[in-house]
């Protein structure tokens, strides 16, 4: 049996209740961290009953306002405000509500940079920045939260190329730029509490310049700066670029999406190993050809 198949007996077998819906992209989240138990900072923010409704947010300075094709991010399967009502975007609800658990309830505030969230896999096409985006899109309907959402895949450019938005400086800009300022780099969206930092041109000290000081700087002040928010980075695969290790250091929590019944277990096992045991890992399952008539539910991943 793989590693993904035990995971999946798990949640079978746990007694969280799980929700019906139909086939989907997304159809196994895990809670975490990977050593949690019921007892862990997740079990223990629900028993406790803590509410998560912060103070209102601080305004984010941008640069400036752009304007996101909904319809075409559509047509590619992506949530828009606009498709919130359909059976995708409930597995959504039910991904990001312990990645909030995990930032924002009393439980977790020893964990350091929880608001910060790395998506990556173990190699290329598993799916990770359909993820990143559709994860945005969803925490961009919470009444209370808002997002940013990073791309810092500079090799393929994933998101800043599906929203269209390549001729904009991004990232690697601002951390190449002296006395550069953050909001100059980040894009207010037409969807409600959304915003966006491109990747920037393309550079190969990439990993030398993730674990820069001003990188660092750049991720504490997005931590300490903003606590009300979740920023999320689509990182590059964690098997094929020593540079995700370097951003996978400095954020609370990694989600690692797995494609269905194509990534091999020694892959999922490799990623899980280099990621190291000091870091919240949760399992997303992609692409997976379940019946509709499937159940979906949460459950705890350990290694």
């Amino acid at each position: 049996m793989s590693i993904i198949e035990k995971a999946l007996e798990r949640l079978e077998q746990s007694d969280i209740r799980t929700i019906p819906g139909n086939r989907g992209p997304i159809v196994a989240p895990s809670t975490f961290p990977r050593e949690a138990t019921g007892e862990g900072l997740i079990g223990a923010a629900w028993e406790a009953g803590e509410s998560l409704a912060p103070t209102a947010p601080a305004p984010l300075r941008t640069s400036q306002a752009v304007t996101l094709d909904l319809k075409a991010l559509e047509k590619q399967g992506y949530l828009t405000p606009e498709t919130m009502h359909l059976p995708r975007a409930d597995e959504y609800r039910r991904i990001k509500r312990p990645l909030l658990l995990n930032a924002f309830s009393d439980a977790a505030k020893k964990v350091k940079n929880a608001n910060l969230i790395a998506v990556t896999s173990s190699v290329a096409n598993e799916g990770k920045s359909y993820t990143s985006l559709n994860l945005a899109m969803s925490i961009a309907t919470e009444l209370d939260r808002t997002v940013l959402l990073v791309d810092t895949d500079v090799f393929k450019q994933s998101l800043t190329k599906s929203l269209k938005l390549t001729e904009h400086p991004g990232l690697t800009e601002f951390l190449r730029t002296e006395g550069a300022d953050l909001a100059d780099y980040l894009l207010r969206t037409n969807v409600p509490n959304l915003a966006f930092i491109p990747a920037g041109r393309l550079d190969y000290q990439i990993a030398e310049l993730w674990g820069s000081g001003k990188m660092q700087q750049f991720m504490d002040e997005l931590a300490r700066r903003y606590p009300d928010r979740l920023v999320i980075f689509d990182t590059p695969p964690v098997l094929a670029h020593a540079s995700t290790l370097v951003l996978t250091g400095m954020v609370g929590q990694v989600l690692l999406v797995v494609e269905a019944e194509k990534t091999d277990q020694h892959l999922v096992t490799e990623s899980l190993r280099v990621l190291g045991d000091n870091v919240r890992v949760g399992l997303i399952l992609n692409k997976s050809n379940q019946r509709e008539s499937a159940d979906y539910g949460y459950g705890y991943y350990s290694q």
